[in-house]
């Protein structure tokens, strides 16, 4: 039982990343980190949390299809800081394929807490998407 302890914790790493801290493997990767706290009306305590690329790194590229949901109870600000992210990233980013879509009146889970017909428009809206570019003939 002790071996076992000792191969797992030689197997194991010291911060998520690896053994590189969370901070500095942003650094590595041009990529900004920010946390913050944002109290609603309804006196709810939120977590927000974003990942942007730094103004000097190249934008990002890649396939994005992002989902975001926007509930009025929850989202009273103006602008809201996430959602207002989340729409800067996009508009930021150089992909020649991305898609964002915005569901007013769902909470940001989409896909849990919601009612079964919004869970079933966005399980929908992520396999459209999906399969359209798995369907894509690729040229090699």
């Amino acid at each position: 039982m002790e071996e076992e302890q000792e191969k797992l914790l030689l197997h194991s790493y010291p911060h998520y990343w690896g053994f590189t801290p969370e901070e500095d493997y942003y650094k590595q990767q041009g990529i900004t980190s920010t946390t913050s706290f944002f109290t609603t009306p309804l006196g709810l305590k939120l977590f927000t949390r974003s990942w942007l690329p730094n103004p000097s790194s190249t934008p990002p590229r890649a396939l994005i299809f992002m989902l975001h949901g926007y509930s009025w109870t929850i989202c009273v600000t103006a602008p809201n800081p996430v959602l207002h992210g989340s729409r800067e990233l996009y508009r930021e980013a150089r992909s020649e394929d991305k898609t964002i879509r915005v569901y007013e009146g769902m909470m940001h889970l989409l896909l849990f807490g919601e009612t079964d017909e919004n869970v079933e428009i966005v399980r929908n809206d992520i396999l459209e998407w999906l399969l359209a570019r798995c369907t894509q003939t690729r040229v090699e």
